[in-house]
């Protein structure tokens, strides 16, 4: 968001009365002022949607993604199918990379607000909301809440498929989407 600029935007005077009761009359003069917290905080983008496709290992990839975005300074969530996909994955982040291990937690655990990342398979309660890693076959109902969703998409023709109706979905409702190929030939 470096080309925003608060003072280009037209506000009307009610619904500048309305952020004066919302958010207090200090963030108004903030954000006139062009402070970027508040701008961006204001202004927030879409959910930036992420496919990597043709995966021989989906937990795999899922841990290197992590430890990527972890590189990177960002918190990620790994929202699994069940409890079992998240037990596995909980035991490959320990050994991840070879040399170290991914620091995380459930997000019901009592540290779970200050550890960079999340493995689970509920949903409640999402402390985190800069990555969404998803590993189940449906839309996260709570996605847009994230900064970014990664979908990781499998070599098997049933992940394929669930995985071209999570395109779809996200497509017609308007999000970019972005496609890494992993594996495989182009086709």
């Amino acid at each position: 968001m470096n080309d925003f600029n608060p003072r280009n935007v037209f506000l009307p005077l009610p619904f500048l009365r309305v952020l004066c009761v919302l958010r207090g009359e200090c963030f108004v003069f903030k954000l006139l002022r062009g402070e970027s917290f508040f701008a961006e905080r204001f202004f927030a983008k879409m959910t930036e949607v992420l496919f990597y496709t043709h995966v021989d290992d989906k937990l795999q990839t899922a841990c290197a993604l992590t430890s990527k975005a972890r590189a990177r300074g960002m918190r990620v969530m790994l929202f699994t199918a069940d409890a079992g996909m998240t037990d596995r994955l909980s035991r490959m982040l320990w050994s991840t990379p070879s040399i170290g291990f991914v620091p995380h937690c459930r997000c019901d655990h009592r540290l779970a607000p200050v550890t960079p990342v999340i493995v689970d398979h509920l949903s409640e309660p999402l402390i985190h909301d800069q990555v969404l890693v998803n590993l189940c076959d449906d839309t996260p109902p709570f996605f847009s809440r994230f900064q970014r969703l990664a979908e990781i998409v499998s070599t098997d023709a049933r992940d394929s498929e669930a995985a071209r109706s999570r395109f779809r979905f996200y497509r017609d409702r308007g999000y970019d989407i972005v496609t890494h190929q992993l594996g495989g030939t182009q086709s």
